[in-house]
């Protein structure tokens, strides 16, 4: 388990650290200001959803063998006598609230905070402040759901009948939408993994005053707020469902009974409760006095909205009513590799992911297969992550073949069942899955003479070696070129591309791949572990460098006087171009749709020739990139995916 790990599910809050006795202090909430509770490593608030959190503790347990597990309950032990089955270790009643209101916070001394907040609770700009400011910096690691928190606050929400649909808000910090993208709550019923939260008003009350950010107007709200009789009849509703689910009856059948018991319960005008809280002082902050309930509510059955909702586009809200109504379509996943945290080879986890939605300039891929690149090594970085807009947790992985599954409003160039290669973006997921999505950009037709798996090899490094040579280099027919790397991803690429073109072409390899430089065309082949290149090598119109540092410097003096080099791994020295009297640059290889199809047309002509040495499955991706990490592979290694369709 890691160090440390924040779950949530329904009223369940929880932080366990394995080795650490828990301890829980507390209200938090005093009058209008907002305090922390100090080392607190688990506060796990429970209703009364005994049935359906049972598993969870279980499973809480079993992660945790040696964690002392506080159960925090709102006054009413009648949920909880439930739980008492080993599971947990000490129960404690809040001394504020009874059965309807709880409010409690948990900050550790390492800085990651939590926080509880009453949807009810007076909150005058400078408490809002003051929770900005200290959830600000939290941050959160580890977990059953696999939650992540680069950066932002989390609230959660109580208020009456809302206790029982364990809400919980999840907001937006900037341009990353937070942890939608890998709860998951199959271990638990299936229960869509969606933000949860009833209480509108709060919502606008921070939004209003500038502490929630949005981009757009997928926000699934829920206006339903029940008066007297409709939550009486919605609490033993629950109750009577909460008990089936515990008797083995499945979901689609629960949400079917809770529709009947409960669909036409007397709902309140929420726009009236928001004109009555309007009218609070601490409520003056806010700005849109029109921004009604209904303006921002979308229909439930918009699964399209839900599918953006979960891919990190928009803070969401569900009642327990609609969280069980979805329960009759849960959203469906895929096998996946996920990184949860930046490192080595090992945070490569294959587990099961949401299966993503295009968008209306997106296509739908069954991915058959994915090439693996030295560049997939370094998106593991935190810094190549932060460079390039990639948020924990992402599926790496840039190179994909399969076939079109469905596509969006605005695609014209494929239609479904295309066959197609593609180098993706990563910011819509990568392809180390089975399925993924691309734009028409990224996407080309896959030469119709190779498999699925030979074209998962081409996009990054056959696009580099065109946009190196022909694009960058301006490389033509007569001159004179020399690969470093020849026998590489890359470099059985540009050596085919430059033949193509016309050019002679010396590339270097070591001494076991000196007969595939000739199978792929070179005119000289020098093995770099017998002899020096620039012994062989001189007054060459232009360098190919995907080795760097030493060779890299080495090979300005190989260059004739206007002639050109390309490093793709280090920054050009422009002193040694000023200095022999060339040209140069540092190349960054982009998507091109039309230079993948040009690709694609010398492969089906025979011109290129697609060299993988390796295939392993979509499970072992993490000994597929400790190979690639080696420098040392033959061509390009391949994770297969599925199985190639006869």
């Amino acid at each position: 388990m890691a160090e440390s790990a924040f779950v949530a599910f329904y009223g369940i809050l929880a932080k366990v650290r394995p080795h650490d006795s828990m301890a829980v202090r507390g209200p938090v909430w005093h009058g209008s200001r907002a305090t922390c509770l100090p080392d607190v490593s688990i506060i796990v608030p429970v209703l009364n959803e005994a049935p359906l959190i049972r598993p969870f503790l279980r499973h809480l347990r079993a992660r945790a063998p040696g964690a002392e597990i506080i159960v925090a309950d709102g006054g009413s032990s009648d949920g909880t006598v439930d739980l008492a089955s080993g599971f947990y270790d000490q129960l404690v009643h809040s001394e504020r609230s009874r059965a309807m209101q709880m409010n409690a916070g948990a900050r550790v001394a390492r800085g990651d905070v939590l926080w509880f907040v009453h949807a009810d609770a007076e909150l005058p700009r400078g408490c809002l402040d003051e929770i900005a400011q200290i959830l600000h910096q939290a941050t959160v690691v580890g977990g059953y759901f696999r939650i992540r928190l680069p950066q932002g606050p989390v609230y959660r929400l109580t208020d009456g009948f809302a206790h029982y649909a364990g809400i919980l808000l999840r907001m937006r910090c900037g341009d990353h939408g937070l942890f939608c993208r890998s709860t998951v709550f199959q271990d638990i019923g299936g229960f869509p993994e969606v933000p949860l939260m009833e209480d509108v008003e709060f919502f606008r009350r921070l939004r209003s005053c500038g502490r929630v950010v949005h981009s757009d107007k997928r926000i699934l709200v829920s206006p339903r707020r029940y008066e007297a009789i409709g939550r009486v009849r919605l609490t033993f509703a629950y109750g009577f469902i909460a008990t089936l689910y515990v008797f083995g009856v499945p979901l689609p059948k629960l949400a079917s009974i809770y529709k009947r018991a409960c669909g036409d319960a007397p709902v309140a005008d929420p726009n009236r409760m928001a004109t009555r809280r309007d009218r609070r002082p601490e409520n003056q902050c806010m700005t849109n006095k029109t921004d009604s309930v209904h303006s921002i509510s979308l229909s439930l059955n918009d699964m399209g909205v839900l599918n953006q909702l979960m891919h990190g586009a928009a803070t969401g809200f569900l009642t327990l009513t609609q969280m069980v109504a979805l329960a009759e379509s849960p959203n469906p996943t895929m096998k996946a590799i996920v990184v949860h945290e930046y490192g080595g080879p090992e945070v490569l986890k294959y587990e099961d992911a949401p299966k993503p939605e295009p968008k209306e300039d997106q296509i739908l891929v069954r991915v058959m297969a994915a090439g693996v690149n030295p560049v997939d090594e370094a998106s593991r970085s935190q810094k190549y992550a932060k460079f390039f807009g990639i948020t924990l947790p992402f599926i790496p992985g840039y190179d994909i073949a399969g076939v079109v599954e469905k596509i969006g409003a605005k695609i014209t160039r494929f239609r479904t069942g295309d066959p197609v290669y593609a180098y993706l973006s990563l910011k819509d997921g990568g392809g180390y899955a089975e399925y993924a999505v691309a734009t028409e950009v990224e996407a080309a037709p896959k030469p119709q003479s190779i498999t699925f798996g030979e074209a998962a090899g081409v996009p990054v490094v056959a696009l580099t070696a065109w946009q190196a040579l022909i694009d960058t280099a301006k490389l033509s027919a007569g001159q004179t070129v020399l690969i470093h790397g020849g026998s590489g991803g890359v470099g059985t690429f540009a050596v085919q591309i430059a033949k193509a073109r016309g050019a002679k072409v010396i590339a270097t390899a070591s001494t076991a791949n000196q007969d595939l430089l000739k199978q792929l065309g070179a005119d000289v082949a020098i093995d770099y572990t017998k002899q020096k290149f620039e012994d062989v090598a001189k007054d060459v119109d232009v360098v190919l460098d995907s080795v760097g540092k030493d060779t890299l410097a080495r090979s300005y003096g190989v260059v004739k006087k206007g002639g050109f080099i390309v490093t793709l791994v280090a920054r050009i020295d422009q002193g040694e171009l000023d200095k022999h009297s060339i040209r140069g640059a540092s190349l960054g290889v982009e998507p091109n749709s039309s230079q993948l199809t040009e690709i694609g047309k010398l492969i089906d002509e025979k011109k290129i020739k697609v060299v993988v040495s390796q295939t392993f499955p979509l499970s072992e991706a993490m000994k597929a990139q400790q190979q690639v990490a080696t420098g040392h592979t033959r061509g390009k290694i391949v994770l297969r995916v599925a199985e190639e369709p006869k």
